[in-house]
């Protein structure tokens, strides 16, 4: 018979929660997100956005990029 060992979890970082899904973020923060990504695009609108090349779109590692 092998007794048993204690065992701990490694400590977790703690990271800001999002609801309803671990990977989605409140309305608020998207909201907020979209103002910023507008703002480095230096576009006030959507429309605005839309008339950009892809090229112009002031993408970052994590944003997704690549499903453009």
């Amino acid at each position: 018979m092998v007794p048993f060992l204690k065992v701990e979890a490694p400590s977790v970082p703690t990271r800001e929660t999002t609801y309803p899904g671990e990977n989605m973020k409140t309305l608020q923060k998207a909201e907020e997100s979209g103002k910023d990504f507008l703002e480095e695009a230096n576009v006030s609108s959507i429309a605005e956005l839309r008339k950009l090349k892809v090229e112009e779109l002031p993408i970052k590692p994590g944003m997704g990029g690549a499903w453009y």
